[in-house]
């Protein structure tokens, strides 16, 4: 069999995998759904009659550390982005959302299928990430060339020490670059030659998350099916 061939069958598989926890998601959540609190009357929640709906960020019981002023923060990295002021937006990203030492919920706007506008408390973090995956090529060509010399050093050192610090780091801080994405497979590799699955399978999704599968090589997409099926028994 071809590695085109086998690259499509494992392709498929995965894709297969992700849709059937899409499915179980959903199903969970028309379950959750329908066992809505009633209101008075027997009114659901949101009609004439029923209690006021709780804002969406609210969790209950789960306290999160929050900071409502990187809102501001958030919106007016965005508003970098459509300017293309690549330079500011990709520094603040790198260094005050996804460079963080702490994470912590910021409150975004965010639009429903019906066009409502709602608040949500959002990872800064991973709010981070999520701008820098979404740039266009030139703005994500821009991050590279400015952070990807820091992550080459790191993949360097950790390549010449065999050290999982130094490449961890470069996963952390620079993962959207070239290096950050060498340093996530050796990452996996790493602990999946130890037996550590269910730590390779978090490095490999890490990887597969962060930009189109086609651009990842046959043998890690292997790689990343094997920890996925292991991590999987354990």
């Amino acid at each position: 069999m071809s590695w085109s061939s086998r690259r499509a069958i494992l392709v498929w598989s995965m894709f297969g995998t992700l849709a059937g926890v899409s499915l179980i998601g959903t199903v969970y959540a028309q379950k959750v759904q329908f066992a809505q609190p009633i209101g008075p009357g027997g009114a659901p929640p949101g009609v004439p009659g029923a209690p006021p709906k709780k804002p969406a960020y609210e969790l209950g019981s789960l306290t999160l550390p929050k900071d409502d002023d990187l809102a501001e923060l958030i919106e007016a990295t965005a508003d970098k982005i459509k300017t293309k002021d690549w330079a500011g937006a990709c520094k603040t990203i790198q260094e005050k959302l996804m460079g963080r030492q702490e994470d912590v919920w910021a409150p975004v706007k965010r639009k429903g299928a019906d066009g409502t506008e709602t608040i949500a408390y959002v990872s800064v973090k991973k709010e981070g990430a999520r701008m820098l995956a979404n740039l266009p090529r030139e703005g994500m060509q821009f991050y590279k060339d400015t952070y990807g010399p820091q992550a080459k050093a790191l993949v360097k050192q950790g390549r010449e020490n065999s050290d999982p610090g130094a490449m961890g780091a470069a996963m952390g801080l620079y993962l959207y670059t070239d290096e950050g994405a060498e340093a996530a497979v050796w990452m996996g590799t790493h602990m999946l030659d130890r037996a550590e699955y269910q730590g390779a399978a978090r490095m490999f999704m890490q990887l597969l998350n962060r930009g189109d599968i086609k651009d990842i090589k046959e043998r890690t997409l292997i790689k990343a099916a094997y920890a996925f099926h292991r991590a999987g028994e354990t």
